[in-house]
């Protein structure tokens, strides 16, 4: 049931906001003045451990007896609760209602709710929807779902509330729809939010007051619950789609998000963040993930959170006068766009050093696209002196950095790593100048040549590709791909053959590359394919993170060649089922890797031992095992699990569907996606072992080169002027 979360959820093999300037001057140094007498009292997070012998947990409520904690038997049979007092669990007490509701009514509890009636409530999943069912005194359920019968097949309540007059409030996860029933008749609905997931939630109601996330997202929405007429809208500035309601009392209310738990009143004269989220379990979204926040007594709060393996941890959020109000330490991280390893390492650092702050900043969000502009701002601040104490260098200029003295040294953490049993080839091989190491790249993806062997002839350098165009005109080089995608993975291809010995780029070698890629374009027929198959003839390639990628789908069974770059053994999955379908096995790509998570320490940093000690943590076996689709890990010891992983239980259950067009016949296909054997993922961890050539492309040429190649693909210029122009700009960039 839970759709959002299947690309967020990690799969994971076990061995046993403000503008740009704002941003980043956050990152900014700590005043030297002397330290004022360390306030005291703030929220802390604490673990509540489960009752022992029990099974899964299903929710939570908090009532007169105090917290009371759902969760089926070991043995999946029945349901039983808990309740939490004097640090201690009671003794369980089977819910016989909900044991009721699954032997008699067949229908699995998803989730329970308290109503302001003061009656139990719980959403439970059958074959036809999600249904509602109530607790009857003599221990029985009844099904209370508020729905007409025919729509019964359709229901699916990711949401509930319920209130004093017994009103029953739901939110559709599909639809986007609150409604209200009262006695079974709909007495108000209205419009809400398309929720990120199903634990989220979307409407609350507290005794006098409904709130509901506002359509825009980032507003919250007041109603009287007694006409239900809107009270209020206040904006929050932040996202909401991820986000917890919790009514409060006199007006006053809480949401809860990845950032910290926050409180805003209905007239909006308050809105503030009570406890930042960054050292907490709520940030931890990468492997952990919220599935009930309650509030307790008086601003006392209890968070219920889940992982991909279905382990669970109940968590507790309450003031402590004596704690201190500030940490005295903060580590600051920045880079271009959010990383999942990055978070997953935030979350480690924080485990072994909770007591240090930490500021993880990006120069935007969601999926947004840095740009040049991003990049000059940091350099500014980079070069005067000042910005983060770690950066994770992807996009960015590491040459320059390296040369201008803005990155530390890190020969010594590098050799610790390496006898750690982190790959010598990436560490050695990526950012080395004079001897010294100045960054680690945290993960890597592979560039893989596949498809026949005139095709993968033709790719080994700029003549042989111009003479396969020539000589082909009826021919496609590539498969399923495009016009931006193929020129600009030839463009790096044939990157360092074109470099000339000052650096620079030749422009008669550039001439004949952009000259052939415009032949194979023609060839190809793309804007044909273009059209009629991508529905859009933009350019697709500034929505890709990568490098080398002339195909998005499974190879075809023609005669074509492909380049993919793998971003981890879950992405292999699509170039080795294709290459199984093409009867070929893929091979390195001229020896490159391409160096992903690329960790620095900021020379200027007045925390070097924090900054080194975050290091360590991207490459701790808890973060490299987990798959985050940001390239496949460095770290020996999980790479040696892969084998035994593919051909596991659990590896062979692991598969994708992809449906897709096929470009010869123009008939949709629909492809069962699976791992490579055990003997082609030990010749892939070889191969990647052996990769020597880091390719790492500054984010500013790249974008330069694709928007010149647009305007020579549309013929506002030709491949030579537009040769021409990317020399001078690279150039001019360079010099800067």
């Amino acid at each position: 049931m839970k759709e959002r979360k299947i690309w967020k959820r990690a799969a994971v093999f076990m061995l046993s906001s403000g503008l740009i300037a704002g941003m980043f001057t956050g990152c900014g140094r700590r005043s030297q003045e002397e330290k004022a007498p360390q306030a005291k009292g703030r929220f802390v997070e604490s673990e509540i451990a489960l009752p022992e012998g029990t099974g899964r947990p299903l929710g939570m409520e908090y009532g007169e007896e105090g917290l009371r904690l759902y969760t089926s038997s070991a043995d999946e049979q029945y349901y039983q609760s808990y309740i939490y007092e004097n640090d201690m669990w009671s003794a369980p007490r089977e819910e016989k209602w909900l044991t009721d509701g699954k032997e008699r009514l067949g229908m699995n509890l998803v989730d329970i709710y308290l109503g302001r009636d003061g009656k139990n409530y719980a959403t439970a999943e059958t074959g036809q929807g999600i249904h509602l069912l109530t607790a009857e005194e003599d221990g029985t359920a009844r099904d209370v779902t508020p729905f007409k019968e025919a729509d019964q097949e359709t229901a699916d309540i990711s949401d509930v509330t319920v209130l004093r007059d017994g009103t029953i409030g739901i939110g559709e996860y599909r639809n986007a729809m609150v409604e209200f029933y009262k006695a079974g008749e709909l007495v108000f609905s209205t419009e809400g939010i398309q929720a990120g997931s199903e634990e989220q939630i979307m409407l609350e109601a507290s005794d006098k007051t409904i709130a509901l996330v506002g359509q825009d997202t980032t507003s919250i929405e007041f109603y009287s619950a007694a006409d239900f007429a809107k009270k209020n809208t206040i904006s929050t500035g932040q996202n909401l789609q991820d986000c917890f309601l919790v009514p409060g009392e006199g007006g006053v209310w809480y949401f809860v998000n990845a950032k910290g738990i926050h409180r805003v009143t209905e007239d909006g004269s308050i809105s503030e963040m009570i406890m930042d989220g960054i050292n907490g379990m709520m940030n931890n979204e990468v492997t952990w993930f919220l599935r009930r926040f309650i509030m307790g007594s008086e601003e006392e709060f209890y968070g219920l959170y889940s992982n991909a393996d279905q382990d669970w941890k109940l968590m507790k959020y309450a003031f402590d006068k004596e704690a201190a109000a500030f940490r005295e330490e903060t580590l600051r991280i920045f880079s271009m766009k959010e990383s999942s390893t990055v978070t997953l390492a935030v979350n480690e650092f924080k485990r072994r050093y909770p007591d240090v702050q930490v500021e993880y900043n990006t120069a935007v969000t969601g999926e947004e696209t840095p740009t040049a502009d991003h990049i000059r701002t940091l350099n500014a601040e980079l070069l005067g002196g000042s910005g983060a104490d770690v950066l994770i260098l992807d996009g960015l200029p590491m040459e320059s950095y390296m040369e201008k003295g803005v990155l530390a040294d890190l020969s010594g953490l590098a050799k610790g790593l390496e006898q750690s049993g982190v790959l010598s080839n990436v560490i050695e091989g990526t950012a080395q100048k004079d001897g010294k190491i100045y960054a680690i790249p945290a993960r890597v993806n592979i560039p893989v040549l596949l498809g026949t062997q005139n095709e993968k002839n033709a790719c080994e350098s700029i003549d042989s590709l111009y003479a396969y165009a020539q000589a082909n005109p009826d021919k496609r080089l590539f498969g399923v791909t495009s016009h931006d995608l193929t020129g600009m993975t030839l463009f790096h291809m044939f990157y360092e053959e074109m470099r000339t010995e000052g650096g620079t780029i030749s422009e008669e070698k550039l001439s004949s590359l952009i000259s052939a890629w415009m032949q194979i374009s023609e060839n190809g027929d793309f804007q044909k394919y273009e059209k009629e198959y991508f529905e859009s003839e933009e350019s697709i390639w500034p929505l890709l993170d990568k490098s080398f990628c002339t195909s998005q789908t499974v190879p075809e069974e023609d005669t074509y060649a492909d380049v993919i770059e793998m971003e981890g053994l879950t992405a292999s999955q699509m170039v080795y089922t294709g290459a199984k379908k093409a009867g070929n096995q893929p091979q390195d790509l001229k020896g490159y890797y391409v160096p992903k998570i690329i960790a620095g320490v900021n020379a200027s940093s007045e925390q070097p031992k924090l900054s080194n000690a975050f290091l360590e943590c991207l490459f701790t076996e808890t973060v490299q095992q987990t798959e985050v689709w940001e390239g496949f890990p460095v770290l020996n010891s999980v790479l040696e699990t892969y084998p035994d992983y593919v051909e596991s239980k659990e590896g062979q259950k692991h598969t994708m569907q992809y449906s897709g067009i096929n470009f010869v016949t123009g008939e949709r296909y629909e492809e069962t996606m699976t791992y490579p054997t055990r003997e082609e993922t030990e010749a892939l961890i070889a191969m990647l072992k052996e990769l020597k050539s880091p390719f790492i492309q500054d984010r500013i040429i790249s974008d330069t080169v694709q928007k010149e190649l647009e305007k020579c693909y549309t013929k506002k210029q030709s491949p030579e002027e537009t040769a021409k122009v990317i020399c001078r700009k690279i150039d001019t960039y360079l010099a800067e």
